[in-house]
């Protein structure tokens, strides 16, 4: 077992190239699979379904506090999970829907967790600092990037299936980060269920309409949504109002 964790520890050039990527090579897939099936507006939701969970799934994160290294595992257990809804996507395109939704969330929360965890394992634990690091990920990058373009052009299956072996790897070699402790004294803040409910809809169906905008060049179709988007506004503006009165303090009476 000890053996195992040394060739992982001798991987460490890997998150960063897989982290960083998850911004982008689920987008590539994506789009292959809009532009491969005649632009249809069911084969767009994937992609709408990964910049909306992308873009707005944070604000649901704010709501329970987690450690930032189970954090970035659940991330990444996400992402296989969506991967491998991904393989079944010649099924039903409802897969591909979910899938998109999965990487999406697993994109929002990797990069941002993985950064944190880094930044303590750097500063607590001084470890990662090798710069020969570097030259190794640039290799790997370009090997990955490499294999990834050629399967989106053979095989989408295929694609998620070695994008999911990937986040397999990361996670194997994630896992033989030394553990840290963190001593807090700041409280984490209350945040309104409501509000941050309000605050997430509003961000994914802003994103949703922009993007679908973008892609398919028309906006007639998104009315509805946009309709939906200002209810949701109107109904932050009252909740708003209401916590506001109900915070105000008499003024202090002079003598």
């Amino acid at each position: 077992m000890e053996t195992v964790n040394k060739k992982f520890e001798s991987l460490q050039f890997i998150p960063f190239v897989l982290v960083n990527g998850m911004n982008l090579f689920p987008i590539f897939i994506l789009v292959h699979i809009f532009l491969q099936n005649n632009r249809e507006f069911r084969y767009l939701l994937p992609l709408l379904f990964f910049y909306c969970f992308k873009s707005t799934i944070l604000f649901l994160i704010r709501l329970k506090t987690l450690p930032m290294r189970r954090l970035l595992f659940v991330a990444i257990g996400l992402g296989i999970l969506g991967c491998g809804f991904g393989l079944l996507l010649n099924q039903s395109i409802a897969f591909g829907w979910i899938a998109g939704g999965l990487l999406g969330i697993c994109s929002g929360l990797m990069f941002p967790s993985y950064m944190t965890v880094m930044f303590h394992e750097r500063t607590l634990n001084d470890f990662n600092n090798k710069e020969s690091n570097q030259l190794y990920s640039l290799g790997f990058a370009i090997i990955f990037s490499t294999i990834l373009f050629k399967l989106i052009d053979a095989s989408i299956v295929g694609t998620f299936l070695f994008l999911g072996l990937n986040l397999l790897l990361l996670a194997s070699v994630l896992s033989t980060y030394p553990t840290y402790t963190i001593d807090e004294t700041i409280p984490y803040p209350n945040y309104s269920t409501i509000e941050t409910l309000v605050l997430f809809f509003v961000g994914f169906f802003s994103v949703f309409i922009i993007k679908g905008d973008k892609k398919l060049g028309v906006s007639h179709f998104l009315l509805t949504l946009m309709i939906i988007m200002a209810i949701l506004l109107v109904i932050y503006f009252i909740y708003y109002k209401k916590i506001t009165r109900q915070r105000q303090f008499r003024p202090l009476e002079s003598a």
